[in-house]
């Protein structure tokens, strides 16, 4: 190939690029190459985001909608249980007698009731007749206002536990349910600053029951109608006064009674605290 023939070829070929360069520019083309590649630029950035995840982690259409659909299912079921306590706390608040004075009195012919029954049980009085009720009585003379609130829940769930014991024939080694202060000064073993909706107080309690009433009791706990209650610990022995040492039984002989057992336990009383909604908060 000469000179002339390859400088003829050279100069076609840069015609053509400079008439496909100026058709680009006239028609526009050029800016959406321009917009294709910046769009190209970023849907790399985001692919090499969504390559240091894993599969669970990419966000897939699917994957997005699941996840709202179980947002939606959480804030409904919160919404329920916030509704389901706050009812209770309304009900609580209804039968709560209107001054300590009121409430004292209350307390106190209750109290008195449950040992007058406690005293028919058999063994749970001393030789002298006296009844052997070793329950830690509310000072109801020395609860204010404030005080209140946790002393009724707190003798509601003693009440309770006490009615479970005699109604089975067992008997009370000791139970104190007493409003108690933190060193901070807050109420409770765990107050609402160390827990977003529930603060807490405790009653504890050794009782000897027949072992067949302890998943009942349990249950009754967790259960209850009014009060919001847990099981903090318990704690199941045998009461070495029922053991019997001197003598084997036949084995067509069964025994009258259900020996008892040694159950101590510590009961949580809540009470809830609704969380302000965002724009109650302003």
């Amino acid at each position: 190939m000469n000179d002339k023939t390859f400088w003829t070829i050279l100069g076609v070929i840069l015609v053509g690029w400079l008439a496909l360069f100026f058709l680009l520019i006239f028609n526009g083309k050029m800016a959406v190459y321009s917009q294709t590649t910046s769009e190209l630029e970023k849907s790399v950035s985001k692919m090499k985001t969504y390559a240091k995840k894993s599969l669970e982690e990419l966000p897939t259409e699917d994957l997005l909608e699941t996840r709202q659909t179980e947002l939606q299912r959480q804030e409904r079921a919160l919404a329920a249980a916030q509704e389901f306590f706050t009812s209770r706390e309304e009900k609580l608040s209804r039968e709560l007698p209107p001054t300590p004075a009121r409430w004292g009195a209350l307390y106190l012919d209750a109290f008195q009731e449950l040992k007058a029954r406690y005293g028919e049980i058999e063994g749970t009085r001393n030789d002298e007749g006296e009844i052997l009720f070793d329950v830690t009585p509310f000072e109801a003379q020395s609860i204010t206002g404030d005080e209140l609130v946790w002393a009724d829940r707190l003798w509601r769930t003693e009440a309770w536990l006490l009615d479970q014991v005699i109604s089975r024939g067992g008997k009370v080694v000791e139970m104190d349910g007493r409003v108690k202060k933190t060193d901070s000064g807050r109420r409770g073993r765990e107050t609402s600053e160390d827990h977003e909706y529930f603060s807490r107080q405790s009653v504890s309690a050794t009782v000897k029951v027949p072992p067949s009433a302890i998943g009942e009791i349990l249950g009754g706990i967790l259960e209850h109608d009014d009060l919001i209650l847990e099981v903090a610990s318990f704690e199941v022995e045998k009461d070495t006064d029922a053991l019997v040492y001197s003598f084997v039984l036949p084995e067509d002989q069964k025994i009258e009674e259900e020996p008892h057992v040694v159950l101590t336990l510590s009961v949580d009383v809540l009470m809830f605290h609704p969380k302000p909604d965002a724009s109650e908060e302003d």
